[in-house]
């Protein structure tokens, strides 16, 4: 069933489910998804499936600048989610149902639990989170600083613990140091199962308080009940606790607060409160209210270059996103759009990833993003043209970089936009990293032609290592494959063939190998005889490394020795 559902940054009902699944119809779309992380419109109009998990997942969680993170029951407490799933499905090729969307990894260094008593009830996963529930990061200020926007809670009540993890960002990805225990107990019913900021910026927690936890395995010889757990008077479903987790230094600091009987104009100043809390309840009270006198101060909040000691500015953050669910950012208001393409430029890179996030998908967005300087385009206007190292042509910020890439493979097909990815993905830090990868994949794909046309005139590093040829060769052949399944690849494939003879060979090999696995059994090109003549010498010049791939495109192709003899 729905576990830990949330209001998020984008105004949508997030939550995350476990083996349990999810199988129906929402706005007239079939889903069918078992563990993982989905999110839905609060109307119930749409629903989308986000991310996959490992196993039963019962804790989700926002950092302060929206970035989604989650735990699972089962040796995986810290999991991060940087890449939806619909950018793998938008790659031909690449997938088929849920079927090539990756789980997502653990970012903690380990999934050990540390109980202060020595006899804990576990059926499985022993000395390891098992029943992991909850993924909460403190966004408020009444704790010292390193707790800021930077200290998670996973409980783990077979353990009888509230575990601790410190976030580092990790290039697109992050770190999660388990860091043992916020608190835990000797008491054998202390079972803590979720923490929140609480709106007076303490640590509260929910303490299911009961001795049996798991359901499995079974005893012999007992009463099997709900949800197949056996039957005891063990089990308490009547009894929790709540505490209030405070900072002794910090309990002064609070001041009431409450926009029950504020006015719109006063929603918009506490979207810069300093607790989180109190910033997403303002901006889900003016998106539910709806009305549009508001613009004007929420324009003043996103032109707001001020950084606090984070590098954030929640103010402007959280405008971008009420704007957005206002619905003007659709092109519909001309004023509201362009605020949102100067926040490219924001000094806080959390809002230049959410302007890159609520921009429209259109050929405007993308000219502004590549005229941003966030991805390397190699030109300046008029006739000059030039290269200079990629790593500084892009922006500092992974978060910021990944937004980016991601939001080219939603825009429209642009020569600029596939050179600009060929440029970023050779580059040793985007091709070594995950979600870089995968979201460069899903942009060159988009963006195929003139990706694959600049790719291939690119020469690898000279101390490229096997780990970065191997990710570039991945990209080369699911670019490759989504090419070859695409509407017309007989019109450009003879051109690409014969400049294998220029490429490096582990791009090349990469082209080679996705475009032989993925052409259509009854797609044969005809060519004309000059492009015959070309394809013909290909064997002789090509390495033996090539050879299978050759073999398997000319048998597709009905056509032998269409590349050269093979003795």
């Amino acid at each position: 069933g729905p576990n830990n559902l949330h209001y998020g940054f984008d105004n949508k009902i997030w939550g995350v489910t476990g083996y349990s699944a999810f199988e129906g119809t929402v706005g007239g779309k079939e889903h069918k998804f078992s563990s993982g992380i989905y999110k839905f419109q609060p109307d119930g109009s749409s629903l989308e499936y986000i991310s996959n998990t490992t196993n039963n997942t019962w804790g989700l969680g926002f950092n302060e600048e929206g970035l989604v993170f989650a735990s699972t029951a089962n040796r995986n407490p810290a999991v991060f989610s940087a890449v939806p799933n619909r950018f793998y499905r938008s790659i031909r090729g690449q997938v088929s149902g849920q079927s090539g969307t990756p789980r997502l990894h653990m970012i903690s260094n380990t999934s050990r639990i540390y109980p202060i008593m020595e006899d804990v009830r576990q059926v499985d996963q022993h000395g390891h989170y098992t029943a992991g529930s909850g993924f909460h990061i403190y966004t408020a200020r009444n704790f010292p600083e390193s707790y800021w926007n930077r200290r998670a809670f996973v409980a783990e009540p077979t353990g009888h613990l509230l575990g601790e993890f410190i976030l580092e960002p990790n290039g697109s990805d992050y770190y999660a140091h388990n860091a043992w225990n916020m608190l835990a107990s000797r008491d054998e019913w202390f079972s803590p199962i979720q923490t929140k900021t609480g709106p007076d910026g303490t640590l509260w927690m929910i303490d299911w308080y009961n001795l049996v936890i798991q359901h499995n395995p079974f005893p012999e010889g007992w009463e099997r009940g709900e949800g197949n757990a056996y039957v005891t008077d063990l089990r308490d479903q009547n009894h929790a606790r709540i505490y209030r987790i405070i900072y002794k230094d910090g309990e002064d600091k609070y001041q009431k607060f409450d926009l029950g009987d504020a006015t719109p104009s006063e929603w918009v100043q506490a979207l810069n409160h300093e607790n989180m809390f109190w910033r997403l309840t303002a901006q889900r009270l003016l998106v539910e209210r709806g009305e549009l006198d508001v613009l004007p101060q929420l324009f003043e909040q996103v032109r707001n270059q001020e950084i606090d000691e984070l590098g954030l500015n929640p103010g402007a953050l959280h405008a971008i996103w009420t704007l957005d669910g206002l619905g003007v950012l659709d092109g519909s208001h001309e004023q509201a759009l362009q605020v949102a393409y100067r926040a490219l430029h924001h000094p806080a890179s959390s809002v230049r990833r959410a302007a890159l996030m609520v921009i429209p998908r259109n050929q405007q967005s993308l000219d502004k993003i590549l005229a941003a300087g966030i991805l390397p385009v190699p030109e300046v206007p008029g006739d000059m043209d030039y290269t200079v190292p990629t790593s500084l042509m892009m922006t500092s910020n992974p978060q910021v970089r990944l937004a980016a890439i991601l939001a080219v493979a939603e825009m429209p097909q642009d020569e600029r936009a596939g050179r600009a990815i060929a440029e970023l993905i050779i580059h040793p830090q985007n091709v070594n990293d995950q979600w870089i990868r995968d979201a460069s994949t899903a942009a060159a794909a988009q963006n195929e032609q003139s990706f694959l046309t600049h790719i291939l005139k690119k020469q690898i590093p000279q101390n490229a290592d096997s780990t970065y040829q191997a990710n570039i060769r991945t990209v080369m052949e699911r670019v490759s494959r989504h090419y070859a399944l695409g509407s017309d690849p007989s019109s450009s494939i003879a051109e690409f063939l014969y400049n294998l003879e220029e490429a490096n060979p582990v791009m090349g090999l990469g082209f080679l190998t996705g475009v032989s696995d993925g052409w259509p059994e009854d797609e044969i090109p005809s060519f004309t005889e000059d492009e015959r003549n070309l394809l013909n010498r290909l064997r002789l010049n090509l390495p033996e490394s090539y050879y299978e791939s050759l073999d398997t495109l000319s048998e597709k192709w009905g056509s032998s020795e269409i590349f050269g003899s093979r003795e």
